[in-house]
């Protein structure tokens, strides 16, 4: 049932699309929607999924965020996870031909990573269950899970002064806009190089046809242009 209502949610989305207006001068849209739109779209509505921004916004691996989005898409459901060969894996990563080509690296370089970031950042994380044939692994089934993540410190360090926090809130915005002015006033070839050494998640996050790049393609170049400082 919520996977043919997330087909019907595709569908509606791909209608709206042509059923929009852009005002110009105006900064608004104008949707158009058919009486017998209605009950679908009251039914999908408890398919939308709530995120919380400013918890996403820590994760630096474009894998981390994808596994995020999809684990809250799918949170309320009662599957509580997804199945995903490898092949849907790899399309739905954007992972090409010749990279990470081993199944074994898929699990260590790809989810691992992702769930180990969400394991120590986010509310919500993910557990990854091999589905196999013979001893041959196709797929997975990623069970969502709630998580608390724990915020260890260094023995003997101590708590940061509200003063010190407010510091490095600032540094932390000011990295995000040296980054943004980094790449609006970048050459194209300049861009293309960046974008060649992110990976295929965060590349995708790039803002397109002049647009203002957003916060989540801003903390991947941050962790690209000054690998050597935390985040957060």
């Amino acid at each position: 049932m919520a996977r043919r209502w997330r087909d019907l949610l595709w569908d509606f989305t791909y209608l709206c699309w042509n059923l929009t207006e852009y005002i110009d001068g105006e900064s608004r849209i104008e949707i158009d929607f058919i009486e017998r739109l209605k009950p679908y779209l009251l039914g999908i509505r408890k398919y939308f999924a709530s995120i919380p921004v400013a918890e996403a916004c820590q994760l630096r691996s474009g894998y981390a965020i994808s596994f995020y989005l999809c684990c809250w898409s799918w949170y309320g459901s009662k599957e509580r996870g997804w199945n995903m060969t490898i092949e849907q894996l790899r399309e739905w990563l954007s992972i090409g031909e010749g990279i990470l080509t081993r199944t074994c690296d898929l699990n260590t370089r790809v989810i691992e990573q992702a769930r180990k970031e969400l394991t120590a950042k986010a509310s919500i994380t993910f557990g990854p269950k091999a589905q196999r044939e013979g001893r041959k692994t196709v797929g997975w089934f990623f069970e969502i899970k709630d998580n608390k993540p724990k915020h260890n410190r260094v023995a003997g360090a101590i708590e940061l002064p509200e003063t010190a926090k407010h510091a490095e809130a600032e540094q932390f915005d000011t990295r995000i806009s040296s980054a943004k002015a980094r790449w609006e006033q970048a050459t194209e070839a300049q861009r293309k190089k960046l974008l060649s050494q992110m990976d295929s998640v965060a590349s995708t996050m790039a803002p397109q046809n002049g647009a203002e790049p957003r916060k989540a393609f801003l903390l991947c170049l941050v962790s690209l242009l000054e690998p050597e400082l935390p985040l957060v």
